[in-house]
């Protein structure tokens, strides 16, 4: 099978999409698929092939813009439809951008099945956000490419519920994200990152791990962790590690500031590969307090260094870490959080098998090979049911 994967960009800075995307890549590569990406380029000859990296082997399509932003550029389509014909099912990840746009029309016009996967862009809460523009967007066209999707790939039953109270699908699946095992089978030493960030040994460290924007809810999750820290003896810090979004770590830093906790909140800036698995292994929790994700892929690389996890009840693996007892679940207020925060240090003693616990989870729900199988396999289902109408 002939499978194009299509993403407005795989620079590392665009976030979880880029990691799903290289998992599943080498997932479906296992399976004997034939696999080519379609992203834009960053205009840089040189970071786009340090970029490339992180997909060996695979043909990389790449499509110069002229409006960065919008991931536009004249004749996209065009441009997208000599390369189309080459493939038997395409899968769109994100919507609302140029090269997503073109590449459902494009797929549209030469009768080549594609499958969407909105990464949480048509939840209620990501639609409020620059609604007007999202508004048009829909009635142009972007509704249609949505509905007229052969399927439409959901990381959780919560996505999906929220996605059929304002569109519809024939053909709507679940796949939760997975983990590059690879990475987590041997762990980096621990002290490395406390090291470089003059962190104590015996100093706690809470680890938010994600782009700095402000769906991220650290609006909220700092001064309620600031209020908390303030009745405890023990020394605990926040790091708070990625890349800035529209100067939104300014905002945050603000807070810090205005909050007099500059010895109890630093930023590290964006941390990749080792980087990241340095933070992680150093941390003692991880957070990730947002206003919506659609899964939670930070939360779930915590667990798979056996860390216990606290997370907002708007990221959709919140039940299970709810119900198997992976960590501490808050609202998205700062009495909630408080709590939360106050129930879990009582229970530092059992971190270490709560972390167990996330750890057991995350191997279990979070494979590679098998979301790549089955995945796979509706890719299957879609073409031949195709085939039969015709």
């Amino acid at each position: 099978m002939n499978v194009l994967l299509s993403i407005p960009s795989i620079d590392p800075s665009f976030g979880g999409p880029v990691a799903g995307l290289k998992g599943l890549c080498a997932g479906l590569i296992r399976t004997g698929a034939r696999v080519a990406i379609l992203t834009s380029s960053t205009g840089d000859t040189s970071r786009d092939h340090t970029n490339a990296l992180a997909f060996p082997d695979i043909e990389i399509i790449w499509i110069k813009l002229l409006v960065l932003r919008y991931f536009w550029t004249p004749f996209l389509g065009f441009k997208i439809r000599q390369k189309l014909r080459e493939f038997d099912i395409c899968h769109v990840h994100g919507l609302f951008n140029g090269i997503s746009r073109a590449v459902c029309k494009a797929a549209q016009s030469l009768g080549i099945p594609y499958v969407l996967e909105p990464y949480g862009t048509l939840s209620p809460y990501c639609l409020t956000k620059s609604r007007f523009i999202k508004g048009l967007s829909l009635a142009f066209g972007e509704r249609r490419n949505i509905e007229q999707a052969a399927g439409v790939k959901f990381t959780s039953d919560g996505e999906y519920q929220r996605f059929k109270r304002n569109f519809e699908t024939h053909n709507g699946f679940i796949a939760a994200n997975g983990l590059d095992w690879s990475e987590f089978n041997v762990l980096p030493e621990r002290g490395e990152f406390r090291k470089e960030f003059a962190v104590d040994e015996n100093e706690l460290i809470f680890l938010f791990l994600g782009r700095l924007q402000p769906i991220k809810g650290l609006e909220v999750f700092i001064p309620a962790f600031l209020h908390w820290i303030k009745s405890k003896n023990a020394k605990i810090r926040l790091a708070i590690a990625g890349p800035d979004e529209s100067g939104y770590r300014g905002i945050l830093q603000k807070l810090v500031i205005d909050g007099q906790a500059s010895n109890s909140i630093f930023f590290t800036g964006p941390l990749y590969g080792q980087d990241r698995l340095r933070a992680l292994v150093d941390s003692d929790v991880v957070v990730l307090p947002s206003f919506h994700e659609n899964f939670g892929i930070a939360a779930a690389e915590g667990m798979a260094c056996g860390r216990p996890v606290f997370v907002s009840d708007q990221v959709d693996i919140w039940p299970d870490v709810k119900r198997l007892d992976l960590g501490e679940v808050a609202s998205m207020n700062h009495e909630s959080m408080v709590a939360a925060l106050n129930t879990l240090s009582l229970r530092k003693q059992e971190w270490p098998e709560i972390g167990r616990r996330g750890k057991a989870w995350v191997q279990e729900n979070c494979d590679w090979d098998l979301i790549s199988f089955n995945i796979l396999s509706k890719y299957r289902e879609i073409i031949d049911s195709r085939t039969c109408v015709k």
